[in-house]
Protein backbone atom coordinates (compact mmCIF):
# COMPACT_ATOMS: atom_id res chain seq x y z
CA UNK A 1 0.00 0.00 0.00
CA UNK A 2 1.46 3.31 -1.05
CA UNK A 3 0.65 6.57 0.63
CA UNK A 4 0.31 9.53 -1.70
CA UNK A 5 1.11 13.19 -1.10
CA UNK A 6 -2.45 14.15 -0.14
CA UNK A 7 -2.69 11.30 2.39
CA UNK A 8 0.51 12.55 4.02
CA UNK A 9 -0.86 16.10 4.18
CA UNK A 10 -4.07 14.86 5.87
CA UNK A 11 -2.07 12.80 8.39
CA UNK A 12 0.20 15.77 9.07
CA UNK A 13 -2.74 18.13 9.69
CA UNK A 14 -4.53 15.64 11.99
CA UNK A 15 -1.32 15.00 13.95
CA UNK A 16 -0.73 18.74 14.26
CA UNK A 17 -4.25 19.30 15.60
CA UNK A 18 -4.22 16.31 18.00
CA UNK A 19 -0.66 16.70 19.36
CA UNK A 20 -0.35 20.44 19.11
CA UNK A 21 2.29 22.58 17.44
CA UNK A 22 4.55 22.64 20.55
CA UNK A 23 4.95 18.87 20.95
CA UNK A 24 4.75 17.91 17.26
CA UNK A 25 8.52 18.14 16.53
CA UNK A 26 9.32 15.88 19.51
CA UNK A 27 6.63 13.42 18.44
CA UNK A 28 7.92 13.39 14.85
CA UNK A 29 11.45 12.77 16.11
CA UNK A 30 10.29 9.84 18.29
CA UNK A 31 8.22 8.44 15.43
CA UNK A 32 11.21 8.62 13.05
CA UNK A 33 13.47 6.92 15.61
CA UNK A 34 10.85 4.20 16.16
CA UNK A 35 10.55 3.53 12.42
CA UNK A 36 14.35 3.43 12.12
CA UNK A 37 14.61 0.91 15.00
CA UNK A 38 11.79 -1.17 13.50
CA UNK A 39 13.55 -1.35 10.12
CA UNK A 40 16.85 -2.26 11.80
CA UNK A 41 15.16 -5.05 13.79
CA UNK A 42 13.45 -6.38 10.64
CA UNK A 43 16.76 -6.39 8.75
CA UNK A 44 18.50 -8.15 11.65
CA UNK A 45 15.77 -10.79 11.83
CA UNK A 46 15.96 -11.30 8.09
CA UNK A 47 19.74 -11.71 8.24
CA UNK A 48 19.49 -14.14 11.18
CA UNK A 49 16.89 -16.18 9.33
CA UNK A 50 19.05 -16.30 6.22
CA UNK A 51 22.16 -17.34 8.17
CA UNK A 52 20.51 -19.87 10.48
CA UNK A 53 17.73 -21.36 8.36
CA UNK A 54 17.96 -20.65 4.63
CA UNK A 55 21.69 -21.27 4.11
CA UNK A 56 21.77 -24.57 6.07
CA UNK A 57 18.73 -25.75 4.13
CA UNK A 58 20.46 -24.92 0.87
CA UNK A 59 23.51 -26.90 1.98
CA UNK A 60 21.32 -29.84 3.03
CA UNK A 61 19.50 -29.69 -0.31
CA UNK A 62 22.69 -30.03 -2.42
CA UNK A 63 23.20 -33.81 -1.92
CA UNK A 64 19.59 -34.47 -2.88
CA UNK A 65 19.93 -32.38 -6.02
CA UNK A 66 23.14 -34.21 -6.93
CA UNK A 67 21.40 -37.56 -6.37
CA UNK A 68 18.54 -36.51 -8.65
CA UNK A 69 20.79 -35.50 -11.57
CA UNK A 70 20.94 -39.00 -13.14
CA UNK A 71 17.16 -39.27 -12.93
CA UNK A 72 16.81 -35.88 -14.60
CA UNK A 73 19.05 -37.09 -17.44
CA UNK A 74 16.91 -40.20 -17.85
CA UNK A 75 13.75 -38.08 -17.82
CA UNK A 76 15.25 -35.80 -20.47
CA UNK A 77 16.07 -38.84 -22.63
CA UNK A 78 12.52 -40.12 -22.26
CA UNK A 79 11.10 -36.72 -23.20
CA UNK A 80 13.34 -36.62 -26.30
CA UNK A 81 12.27 -40.15 -27.31
CA UNK A 82 8.62 -39.20 -26.80
CA UNK A 83 9.09 -36.09 -28.93
CA UNK A 84 10.77 -38.15 -31.66
CA UNK A 85 7.95 -40.69 -31.66
CA UNK A 86 5.32 -37.96 -31.83
CA UNK A 87 7.20 -36.27 -34.68
CA UNK A 88 7.42 -39.55 -36.58
CA UNK A 89 3.67 -40.06 -36.24
CA UNK A 90 2.92 -36.79 -38.01
CA UNK A 91 2.26 -37.01 -41.76
CA UNK A 92 5.64 -37.12 -43.48
CA UNK A 93 7.39 -36.95 -40.10
CA UNK A 94 9.49 -40.10 -40.37
CA UNK A 95 10.47 -39.46 -44.00
CA UNK A 96 11.47 -35.88 -43.10
CA UNK A 97 13.50 -37.10 -40.11
CA UNK A 98 15.35 -39.70 -42.20
CA UNK A 99 16.09 -37.11 -44.88
CA UNK A 100 17.44 -34.65 -42.27
CA UNK A 101 19.66 -37.33 -40.73
CA UNK A 102 20.98 -38.29 -44.15
CA UNK A 103 21.95 -34.70 -44.85
CA UNK A 104 23.19 -33.86 -41.30
CA UNK A 105 24.31 -37.04 -39.51
CA UNK A 106 24.67 -36.79 -35.75
CA UNK A 107 28.20 -37.22 -34.48
CA UNK A 108 28.83 -39.73 -31.71
CA UNK A 109 30.68 -38.05 -28.87
CA UNK A 110 30.81 -40.94 -26.39
CA UNK A 111 34.22 -41.86 -25.04
CA UNK A 112 34.08 -45.53 -26.04
CA UNK A 113 33.20 -44.93 -29.73
CA UNK A 114 35.08 -43.13 -32.46
CA UNK A 115 33.62 -39.87 -33.67
CA UNK A 116 32.72 -39.24 -37.27
CA UNK A 117 35.46 -37.26 -38.89
CA UNK A 118 34.78 -34.19 -40.97
CA UNK A 119 36.23 -35.79 -44.12
CA UNK A 120 33.74 -38.67 -44.13
CA UNK A 121 30.65 -38.15 -46.23
CA UNK A 122 27.24 -38.89 -44.70
CA UNK A 123 25.47 -42.04 -45.78
CA UNK A 124 23.26 -41.35 -48.76
CA UNK A 125 19.56 -42.27 -48.63
CA UNK A 126 20.12 -44.68 -51.55
CA UNK A 127 22.69 -46.65 -49.55
CA UNK A 128 20.39 -46.87 -46.53
CA UNK A 129 17.53 -48.22 -48.64
CA UNK A 130 15.20 -45.34 -47.79
CA UNK A 131 13.23 -44.03 -50.70
CA UNK A 132 12.82 -40.28 -50.89
CA UNK A 133 10.52 -38.31 -53.20
CA UNK A 134 13.53 -37.07 -55.21
CA UNK A 135 14.52 -40.68 -55.97
CA UNK A 136 11.21 -41.67 -57.45
CA UNK A 137 11.61 -42.17 -61.17
CA UNK A 138 9.03 -40.63 -63.50
CA UNK A 139 6.91 -43.13 -65.33
CA UNK A 140 7.86 -43.50 -68.96
CA UNK A 141 5.22 -42.89 -71.55
CA UNK A 142 4.01 -46.01 -73.26
CA UNK A 143 5.23 -46.65 -76.81
CA UNK A 144 1.67 -46.61 -78.21
CA UNK A 145 1.08 -42.92 -77.34
CA UNK A 146 3.83 -41.47 -79.53
CA UNK A 147 2.64 -39.05 -82.16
Amino acid sequence: MKIGVWELVVIFVIALVVIGPDKFPDFARMLGKGIKDLRKAANDMSREFRENVAEPLDEAKKPFEEALEPFQEVADGIREADRTIKDSMKPGGLRKKVKEEAVHPQKDVSADKETVSESEEPESPEASGVETPAQEEPQEESAGNTA
